[in-house]
């Protein structure tokens, strides 16, 4: 199935964050400190600009919708909650697309996602049907993802790191896929807050919890992901498998990670 070119929707904010979160990733690979190499070193300076864009994402209406949106997904509850629907196709018209048609629309995201959904699924709309529509297979998924990186002008080492994260989730994704309600509540928001949290003791000049480069990897993929979502069904559905990658943090062992 052909990848179309996505429609990448960043605020300022947003740019500069990923700037930000991409020259910290790379400076992390020239510095001879004795820090361990899974931490990234900020300066007070650094970590207070972090700070500042990082509670500017956090705190959007854009991203805390996305992140009910996307736990309700995962969780199974699409076809039973009204309001996971409502944003889809809020956000779709906010981003220039029709609402007409609406009904297939959702239910061919809802499949192509695949949370509680049968391979064979096809959609009907109208009385009549459509060319089935089925999960996406994890595989295109991580194809997808190069692709947004690449057209974000991401760097490749940064678009590297990023592919690792979601090659190493898979397992976790399929396991979601395949459950109801395994998504714990508020984990999407809550995962970003606490990394702003602890990105807000190093701009005090604590050091208890030094940031990984995980971490910034996992929100180079929250802020990247989320610029895509509601434009087309296959933008939506890995915006969505791309953010739970990023929850998956806390559960994945990164020190299988090659280049850890």
């Amino acid at each position: 199935m052909p990848i179309y070119e996505p429609q990448i929707a960043l605020s300022e904010v947003d740019r500069e964050l990923l700037e930000l979160l991409g020259q910290l990733l790379l400076s992390q690979h020239c510095l001879g400190h004795n820090m361990p190499a899974v931490n990234v070193p900020l300066s007070l300076a650094e970590a207070n600009r972090l700070l500042y864009l990082l509670e500017s994402f956090v705190e959007s209406r854009y991203f805390r919708e996305a992140a009910y949106f996307i736990e309700g997904m995962a969780n199974g509850d699409a076809w039973s909650n009204d309001n996971l629907r409502e944003i889809y196709l809020s956000w779709r018209k906010y981003k220039g697309r029709s609402r007409a048609m609406s009904s297939r629309h959702w239910n061919e995201f809802v499949v192509r996602a695949g949370f509680n959904s049968s391979e064979n699924s096809a959609i009907y709309a109208g009385g009549f049907r459509q060319a089935p529509v089925r999960p996406m297979p994890l595989e295109h998924f991580v194809k997808m993802e190069a692709k947004l990186a690449g057209s974000a002008n991401i760097h490749p080492r940064v678009t590297q790191l990023i592919l690792e994260l979601v090659t190493e989730a898979s397992p976790k994704i399929t396991a979601l896929r395949k459950s109801k309600g395994g998504l714990k509540k508020d984990s999407v928001w809550t995962g970003v807050r606490n990394l702003a949290d602890k990105i807000s003791e190093v701009a005090r000049g604590l050091e208890r919890h030094p940031v990984s480069k995980f971490e910034l990897v996992a929100i180079t993929t929250t802020v990247l992901d989320a610029s895509a979502m509601y434009t087309t069904r296959d933008w939506t559905a890995t915006g969505v498998l791309s953010n739970l990658a990023a929850v998956s943090l806390q559960s994945l062992d990164f020190r299988a990670w090659p280049n850890s």
